[in-house]
C-alpha cells in the first residue's frame, strides 16, 4: 500500500437485482489509516448507535449490509 494508506481487507458484498441492472457492491474493512484517528476516537457526524441503522433511509441493496456492519461498528 502507498504511504499513508492501509490496506482494505474483504468483509462482505451485497448482491441486489434492480429492473435495469445487477449490482453486486463489495464491502471493505480499512482498519487504520496513519494519521487519521480511528473512528472509535473520532466522533461520526449524524451516525447513531449501531443498533440504529435500519431507521436511516438507504437504497435497498445497502439493506443485506446492516447485520455486518452493526457487528464492526
Amino acid at each position: 500500500s502507498r504511504p499513508g494508506t492501509a490496506a482494505s481487507a474483504p468483509l462482505t458484498f451485497a448482491s441486489h437485482s434492480y429492473d435495469d441492472f445487477h449490482l453486486l457492491m463489495p464491502g471493505l474493512c480499512l482498519p487504520q489509516v496513519a494519521g487519521h484517528r480511528p473512528a472509535a476516537r473520532r466522533p461520526v457526524a449524524g451516525l447513531g448507535p449501531a443498533g440504529k441503522l435500519r431507521d436511516y433511509p438507504m437504497p435497498a441493496a445497502d439493506i443485506p449490509l446492516i447485520p455486518m456492519l452493526q457487528m464492526w461498528l
